[in-house]
């Protein structure tokens, strides 16, 4: 079952989901580019229905709402360390929460029978992807490497809509120490990476203020976000 996102905004709305909720539902609830959800509202209501509550918080890594960190409210949460993130390591990476200490014990156990060690040519294949990444932010490769790969070809996105249930490297392969080695020093500056987007966001706003062909996405005013994106609703 999907939810329909508000009406205003980018992330589902508690109202979708009144009176679908039962001891058997999981609720995923994500707080899309960094925006957060109506969490609040949507686990009061989990709660009286039985229902688990899973926050995807692969896009809001270090943001709160009404002071409390996304990923707290829930019964389970999940945080993203893809090239797109916030904090991140070459090429993909995450790790998940969860309050029950059976239901941790369950996932380690599960982590360990599915898992192993990433192959020494993948480790390869991701250093020197992630190597091109880097060399990409200098905006003229950036431009060229768009017009390549998407301008010239008509394209917006790499995305399509068929869907594969088969599962890729990134679902088996445990973050490696060298992985880690790269995380470790964002996460420290995580408090400076969330304010530099904050002020990107709220400059964004600024500057685009008067923009008639498109909507905002709402204003951070308590500063307590941390936008990874900048969402935009074309009319």
């Amino acid at each position: 079952m999907f939810g329909e996102t508000e009406n205003d905004g980018f992330n589902m709305s508690h109202k979708a989901i009144k009176g679908k909720l039962d001891d058997n539902t999981i609720l995923l609830a994500t707080h899309q580019s960094g925006i957060p959800c109506e969490i609040r509202e949507m686990v009061m209501m989990a709660r009286k229905a039985g229902a688990f509550v899973i926050e995807d918080v692969a896009a809001a890594l270090g943001g709160t709402s009404e002071g409390q960190l996304m990923g707290t409210f829930g019964d389970a949460a999940f945080f993203s360390f893809d090239s797109t993130k916030l904090v991140n390591a070459p090429l993909k990476a995450g790790f998940l929460v969860v309050r029950d200490a059976e239901l941790y014990a369950r996932c380690k156990s599960f982590m360990a029978k599915y898992t192993s060690p990433m192959p020494a040519p993948r480790k390869f294949r991701y250093l020197l992807l992630g190597a091109t990444l880097v060399t990409l932010e200098q905006p003229t490769l950036y431009r060229l490497f768009h017009n390549l790969k998407f301008h010239w070809r008509g394209r917006f996105t790499d995305d399509s809509d068929e869907f594969s249930p088969h599962l890729g490297p990134f679902y088996f392969d445990r973050l490696a120490e060298w992985q880690a080695g790269l995380l470790l020093p964002q996460i420290k500056r995580l408090d400076v990476l969330v304010a530099t987007r904050r002020r990107l966001y709220s400059r964004y706003l600024e500057h685009l203020s008067s923009a008639v062909s498109f909507a905002l996405p709402p204003a951070d005013t308590h500063g307590e976000w941390s936008p990874i994106r900048f969402p935009i609703r074309i009319y």
